[in-house]
């Protein structure tokens, strides 16, 4: 047993030995090249927005890669306004190039004044750097890449853009108005020209469907109101604090602008008779 893995060692040691010299008597070492290619805007919402760094890794190796980690800063202007690392192990197979996406989360709310100046609808330069762990058959490769450009969002989010009003009951139908904002690209550039809605009470869908959305390019906003009629007995779950203490609702909206970018919506505030008259 002993000769027997006492030859398998000496095999192994063998092929790589003859790899690495096949490796040497071609000369220069092949080298793994990597390229952060672009910014990916994937998500705007009116809380964040989500941008995915795309990178390039070409294996030139005749054995697989693994990329162990990728860690990445993005500045804008002179701030650092996020960072993010690579979540899983990836695979780059041999004699093969494969992209690679590592997410990046900029909260509008962070206070950060440029990310202010990105919402608003101007373009701003930016700098990423990014340190990347590899794995190849002859040991950890390192790189450092920094990479510049100038970002600008394809679409503004507005501030207070949903209203829920004019809520009542009348002959036992539960009846509300939301007020839609709806941001729109100053170049329409929109894979849809529908936005999906739903709004639900307590979990409960009591709406769903699409908006026609006005792609001749001549508005940045588009106003709609979207009314809600529901027979107040479905809610029986929820009736009693609705008339008192107020219900948590939901209204979503998304539509995409491109192949790669969506633009969502997700309101949550509380409603019901009591609460609405508190605001008057």
């Amino acid at each position: 047993m002993k000769k027997k893995n006492q030859k398998n060692k000496l095999f192994n040691f063998v092929i790589l030995f003859s790899i690495i010299a096949t490796v040497v008597s071609c000369g220069k070492r092949p080298r793994v090249v990597v390229k952060a290619q672009r910014l990916v805007i994937r998500k705007i919402t009116l809380e964040k927005v989500v941008v995915d760094v795309r990178y390039e890794i070409h294996n030139p190796h005749s054995v697989a890669l693994k990329v162990l980690k990728v860690d990445q800063h993005l500045k804008i202007g002179n701030e650092q306004v996020a960072e993010g690392n690579l979540v899983n192990e990836v695979t780059v197979d041999s004699k093969k190039s494969s992209n690679i996406d590592v997410r990046l989360v900029l909260p509008i709310k962070s206070g950060f004044k440029n990310i202010g100046s990105l919402i608003l609808g101007k373009e701003l330069d930016y700098s990423l750097t990014s340190d990347i762990t590899m794995k190849t058959f002859l040991g950890k490769e390192n790189r450092s890449l920094l990479r510049e450009g100038k970002i600008r969002l394809p679409i503004v989010p507005i501030k207070n853009s949903i209203k829920i009003k004019n809520i009542s009951i009348t002959s036992g139908v539960l009846q509300l108005d939301i007020a839609v904002k709806i941001p729109l690209p100053e170049k329409q550039r929109m894979k849809s020209t529908w936005a999906d809605y739903s709004y639900t009470i307590e979990n409960t869908t009591i709406a769903q469907g699409k908006i026609k959305l006005e792609t001749d390019g001549r508005k940045k906003t588009q106003e709609i109101i979207i009314p809600i009629k529901w027979p107040f007995d479905k809610g029986l779950l929820w009736t009693g604090k609705f008339l008192t203490t107020g219900v948590s609702s939901n209204f979503k909206l998304f539509f995409n602008l491109g192949e790669e970018t969506e633009f969502r919506i997700d309101h949550t505030e509380k409603v019901g008779l009591s609460a609405f008259k508190k605001l008057f």
